[in-house]
């Protein structure tokens, strides 16, 4: 096994997806990840790391981590484990509109799909469900 101790988390997880990568070509015939399912969000460090630090609902301590896990490793994980705490504590937090359209830019940058921002879209003050 591999040691990763002094590898930075962009590091890391380019090691990760390369080892997923050799170990699906050898099993099947899988093409390799490419483009947007690579990107670790670095264009978007600044927004992320200003998202999380808006995230008052947090405690201190979770929200330095994930500003260092935005800025050391990749902000697209700080992101996403952003977007499911907000989920996972609903009963207590809103985003007004304008966060939420910060949000859905930051979604768009990192090639999200349908549903990833979307997740957090009934926390949104004053929104009434979308029909489904």
């Amino acid at each position: 096994m591999a040691s990763f101790e002094g590898t930075s988390g962009s590091e890391w997880t380019r090691t990760v997806i390369g080892l997923c990568d050799a170990r699906l070509a050898a099993k099947a015939d899988v093409r390799p990840l490419t483009g947007a399912d690579v990107e670790d969000g670095w264009g978007c460090r600044d927004a992320v790391v200003a998202e999380i630090e808006r995230a008052e609902f947090l405690d201190v301590e979770v929200r330095e981590a994930l500003v260092d896990c935005a800025r050391h490793c990749t902000p697209d994980l700080a992101f996403r484990v952003l977007l499911t705490t907000m989920v996972n504590g609903a009963s207590d937090r809103s985003l007004s509109p304008e966060q939420y359209t910060r949000m859905e830019t930051i979604g768009s940058a990192l090639h999200y799909g349908e549903f990833v921002v979307d997740s957090v879209e009934f926390l949104v003050e004053g929104e009434s469900p979308s029909p489904v």
